[in-house]
């Protein structure tokens, strides 16, 4: 005499041992596990302008403290009256307040001792 709840059992054992070579998972209902779907995080655009953007105002905060600000102001007002791929870079590379104060504050913390 067969006892049904031991062929169920052997069934569900079978099905899922068979699922398992194929590369199946189960998860019980209301236990944690990895979702079935994953969602993409969509990528924002926000983070690589801001490094660029902070990149180029190290860059000239560098030549700032490296030309001194004379030098580096005469460089700028020579490109201005260039091309206008230069007339543009002049418009990059202007000394504005972050910059200035950038390439005093690096001037003083690079400065050799004498």
């Amino acid at each position: 005499m067969a006892n049904p709840f031991l062929d169920d059992f052997r069934s569900r054992v079978t099905r899922v041992e068979r699922a398992h070579r194929r590369g199946r998972g189960f998860e019980a209902p209301g236990t944690l596990g990895r979702p079935r779907h994953v969602v993409r995080r969509r990528h924002s655009w926000l983070r690589p302008v801001l490094l660029i953007v902070c990149t180029i105002i190290l860059f000239k905060a560098a030549l700032f403290a490296q030309i001194g600000p004379v030098d580096y102001n005469e460089r700028v007002q020579r490109l201005q009256a260039g091309s206008k791929v230069e007339q543009i870079g002049a418009y990059a590379l202007r000394a504005d307040g972050v910059t200035v104060w950038l390439g005093n504050l690096m001037d003083e913390m690079f400065k050799a001792p004498i």
